[in-house]
């Protein structure tokens, strides 16, 4: 049987799930989810409110009855969560950040199902995609230039020997326009720089 509090209890929205670490983050967003409940369903019973974040009724009680409690829902129903809800949406940074942090579960994830699955068809699937994230058998090659993390982003070193290529590029060209190449000067490959 299936552990009810995994995913929150009914009603919870899919593809949200809940460690079974009794994390202050995770207890933060039970608490969210369940103001957020109380206030599209205000008929709801304590105990439908409870379920639906997979905890009991006296523990939701207990809850509601603390300041930080009383606080996260001023802030709910203000709209101050939402600003910055939407501010966070926005950043970019943050949603790299939480990407990075679960590319090591989805790589487990493909893992375990390229190794443990009963389904020829989702072992195979599985074990495909993790031979292309290796990118040594990977099916299309990607080309382009390497990221800040890969080490592809110029520094000051790079901008100093990018401009001494030039400024000798330079140079070069204006000799060969002052004196210009002819018949009885030496091949360029004999010429002394």
């Amino acid at each position: 049987m299936a552990n009810p509090n995994a995913q929150g209890g009914p009603g919870h929205t899919p593809g949200v799930s809940f460690t079974t670490t009794n994390s202050p983050d995770r207890q933060r967003w039970k608490w969210e989810l369940a103001i957020r409940f109380q206030l599209k369903n205000p008929n709801a019973k304590q105990s439908e409110v409870a379920q639906h974040i997979g905890v009991s009724p006296v523990t939701l009680s207990q809850w509601q009855g603390t300041t930080e409690w009383q606080d996260l829902h001023n802030q709910i129903t203000t709209g101050i969560l939402c600003t910055i809800d939407a501010e966070l949406a926005e950043d970019i940074t943050h949603q790299r950040l939480t990407l990075k942090r679960l590319v090591p579960t989805a790589l487990q994830n493909l893992a375990d199902l390229a190794i443990q699955t009963a389904n020829p068809s989702i072992r195979l699937k599985a074990t495909q995609e993790i031979l292309d994230r290796d990118g040594h058998f990977s099916k299309v090659q990607r080309i382009g230039l390497p990221s800040e993390a890969q080490g592809g982003v110029s520094d000051e070193k790079d901008e100093n020997v990018a401009r001494s290529l030039i400024e000798a590029l330079l140079v070069a060209k204006n000799r060969n326009e002052v004196t210009g190449p002819s018949i009885e000067a030496p091949p360029t490959t004999e010429r002394v720089q």
